[in-house]
């Protein structure tokens, strides 16, 4: 046991203890809860942030890990499938890994629609938008020849977490949305953690708000910066974004004193990626 916990992230130790209240539930409160709770989500795209979806997060991995839902204690609202991959009710969360991991279940962490099967009405688009995701979240696993060749790397790092935050708030305002045609409830991942992305970056707009916002973001490039840029662009570049907080809040948390008080990715119990 001494093992397995010295293995374990602290983050992944913060939401065992935070899960504990759910493992103190017998069968049939636990999937009560479950059962009141999924109606109280559905009819809404929720941020993975969001405090009711991390509880309801933790207390479903306590019901799969106890087999609650083959039990038939609590019946789900009607309008919730049962899933393919653990027979709980199909709740999906949306992230940047659709392409390769399709939609993942809530309950076993497993993928619950492979990307094949998602609705061909929306699937062009998801798969459009992880297209673009992907060279701007690689920039933060840019190896030390990529980021010799880019000559700025935090100014880099900087715009592909501007563009990631865009990339995301539009995933929570269209994407997820559309996805309710098809499932009941949908979540979102509303956080890039290797870019320094917090739920609080991204910012829900309308679409027109989106369009002038990217407009006037300077352009996202998966290389090194075109050499016409002067440093005037440069300047005016760096006061725009300035002007939105958000490069000076991370840059602020990107020194040593700021990350020991304020640690990343706490919003939300962690999502096992698939690799």
């Amino acid at each position: 046991m001494a093992n397995e916990s010295s293995e374990r992230s602290p983050l992944d130790l913060l939401w065992e203890e935070y899960g504990e209240v759910f493992r103190d539930f017998d069968d049939l409160t636990l999937a009560r809860w479950l059962a009141q709770t999924l109606g109280q989500l559905q009819g809404r795209a929720w941020r993975m942030s969001h405090p009711l979806v991390a509880a309801y997060r933790l207390a479903a991995q306590e019901a799969h890990r106890r087999g609650v839902w083959l039990k038939r204690l609590a019946t789900a609202p009607a309008a919730y499938l049962e899933s393919p991959c653990c027979r709980a009710p199909m709740l999906p969360l949306l992230t940047r890994d659709v392409r390769d991991a399709g939609l993942l279940c809530q309950h076993c962490n497993d993928t619950m629609v492979p990307f094949e099967e998602l609705p061909e009405d929306i699937r062009p688009d998801l798969d459009l938008w992880a297209a673009q995701y992907a060279p701007v979240h690689a920039v933060a696993h840019w190896d030390d020849r990529q980021r010799k060749a880019v000559g700025n790397y935090d100014r880099a790092l900087d715009q592909a977490a501007e563009e990631a935050e865009r990339l995301l708030a539009r995933a929570g305002t269209e994407l997820a949305p559309r996805l309710l045609d098809f499932y009941p409830a949908v979540i979102w991942e509303d956080q890039d953690e290797c870019l320094d992305v917090r739920p609080e970056d991204v910012i829900l707009t309308r679409a027109e708000d989106q369009e002038e916002r990217a407009n006037l973001a300077e352009p996202f490039h998966a290389g090194p910066p075109p050499s016409h840029r002067s440093a005037d662009r440069t300047n005016c570049s760096r006061s725009r974004a300035s002007a939105g907080g958000n490069r000076c809040r991370r840059s602020l948390r990107r020194s040593t004193h700021f990350n020991a008080a304020q640690p990343r990715g706490r919003g939300s119990p962690p999502v096992h990626r698939h690799r």
